[in-house]
């Protein structure tokens, strides 16, 4: 498949692309110079202030010092998006508890990315959204999420079960 150009790369998967292609190509071009401005990674602990600092723009909270894994993305240096997770080790589950994109760089597919760099991994995930958020529910089903109950205003979403 003929890489797209940066441009190009929304429109392309949003309107051709599926959602395997999608992870194939996350998988195979992560590391390539040209799209190389924004990093999806793990978190390092001396991070912890930014991390904080980012997710003080939200009205989520953090909790890192439970977390299994943090991820984080960076673009230009700066880290724009935060991932918690935490292993339930008792079902081999990974709970995907935060998920945030700094305000100004919504839209731009970040959390996305982020989701793939987990799901590529492969294992079973689960998150909670808030009912009325269409956007992450929308993102969520776009990448092969299920939706479960809707408990106390929190729909249940589940991948590889």
């Amino acid at each position: 498949m003929k890489k797209p150009k940066l441009e190009e790369l929304t429109e392309e998967i949003s309107s051709q692309w599926t959602k395997d292609e999608w992870l194939d190509w996350y998988k195979d071009n992560k590391e390539e110079p040209e799209y190389s401005n924004l990093k999806i990674r793990e978190a390092k602990r001396s991070e912890l202030p930014k991390i904080r600092n980012l997710v003080a723009t939200t009205h989520f909270e953090c909790e890192p010092e439970t977390a299994t894994r943090m991820i984080v993305a960076e673009l230009g240096g700066k880290i724009v998006g935060y991932q918690e997770i935490e292993r339930f080790y008792t079902h081999d589950v990974d709970f995907l508890r935060v998920i945030v994109i700094d305000p100004k760089c919504r839209g731009q597919r970040i959390g996305e990315a982020m989701v793939s760099y987990i799901v590529s991994e492969g294992g079973k995930y689960q998150c909670n959204i808030h009912s009325d958020n269409e956007a992450s529910l929308g993102l969520f089903r776009k990448l092969g999420f299920t939706e479960g109950d809707c408990v106390n205003g929190l729909v249940q979403v589940f991948y590889g079960f």
